[in-house]
């Protein structure tokens, strides 16, 4: 009797320990860790709440061969749902709650069957090709065990995101990352359509930055006029000198019926025309890419093209939050045999 009662007295004591110890440990556990990432900040953002690529980096799925991953992502990030089942990695699901693009990102955590959340944070800035990255993980610690385990957890923790940031980084940096896609070629014709436009002629990066005020100049004679709208903006590059890379834009709007001249914006009817199209869907900067893959398919198929192409903005870039949701046809015309 007297064992067990010695027995009973360590227990006690321990237990007191433990509640007295955790009182004095913190009531939130906070984790953080942070890399340099040699790629432009948009990507490196999508790349982390769209959760595509998470389980080639993820320091935990990776190192279980039995881990299964289901993604589900959302075009607008929020709602972006990573779910892992694992023999090491247990049974897990992260869900983004916000963004503040391009510099934030708040995750809820589900381990198990658990309802209770721990809170995921992504801090990102970035300048040119360079994007600075916190990964942050919060926690309410409940007392008392929850309060001694999530404490001693901590240590494992940050080296675990410190694995997982190295990982990331190598990672993205050793491959082609980007927003844009581009959708099947297919031949099409383009309607006749009466737009009002603004003209302008140089290169490419002399053009671009007039685009704003040309597309201003337009919707307002539009609207002066109380023109109606058919469809969505335009621009359309014709007459390329690749002696000086320079070429010949319109900036438009389709109209039901020609409105009158302005100093700035005239009316111009554009016959009906076969083409090639494709919709790329991405930020404007990487149109290259799409042109790229369309040129190649051109000469792949040798299609006779006269190298004019139509741009046909589907959204508006001031309405839509995210590069990455921004969707362009691009026309390249058919030269009649």
């Amino acid at each position: 009797m007297k064992v067990l009662k010695w027995i009973l007295i360590v227990i006690a004591v321990i237990i007191a320990a433990i509640l007295i110890m955790a009182i004095f440990l913190p009531k939130e556990v906070s984790v953080s860790s942070s890399i340099e990432i040699n790629k432009p900040l948009p990507q490196v953002f999508h790349s982390i709440a769209m959760f595509t690529e998470r389980q080639d980096w993820d320091p935990w799925v990776s190192e279980d061969s039995t881990t299964k991953v289901i993604i589900n992502s959302k075009e607008g990030y929020t709602g972006s749902t990573y779910e892992w089942e694992g023999e090491s990695v247990g049974i897990g699901k992260m869900e983004v709650a916000s963004v503040d693009y391009p510099n934030q990102i708040t995750s809820y955590l589900w381990f198990g069957n658990q309802p209770d959340t721990s809170v995921i944070t992504w801090e990102l800035n970035g300048e040119g090709n360079s994007t600075d990255v916190t990964w942050g993980f919060q926690a309410d610690a409940p007392y008392p065990i929850g309060r001694l385990l999530l404490n001693l957890m901590k240590g494992g923790l940050k080296s675990d995101f410190d694995k997982g940031l190295t990982k990331l980084k190598k990672y993205l940096e050793g491959k082609d990352t980007h927003l844009s896609t581009l959708s099947d070629i297919t031949e099409t014709q383009i309607p006749e359509k009466i737009a009002m436009v603004c003209k302008t002629s140089g290169t490419m990066d002399e053009i671009v930055v007039q685009m704003g005020d040309m597309f201003n100049d337009v919707m307002r004679a539009i609207e002066e006029q109380n023109l109606q709208m058919t469809g969505p903006p335009f621009s359309y590059y014709t007459d390329y000198n690749p002696e000086d890379e320079t070429t010949t834009m319109y900036c438009g709007i389709p109209v039901a019926e020609a409105g009158q001249p302005t100093e700035k914006v005239a009316a111009v009817t554009f016959p009906a025309s076969k083409a090639i199209m494709a919709v790329h869907a991405g930020p404007y900067e990487e149109f290259e890419r799409s042109y790229n893959k369309m040129m190649e398919y051109v000469e792949n198929n040798n299609i006779p093209v006269n190298w004019n192409a139509m741009e046909v903005y589907l959204n508006d870039p001031m309405k839509v939050k995210f590069p990455a949701l921004y969707r362009t046809e691009i026309y390249f015309e058919v030269s009649e045999k």
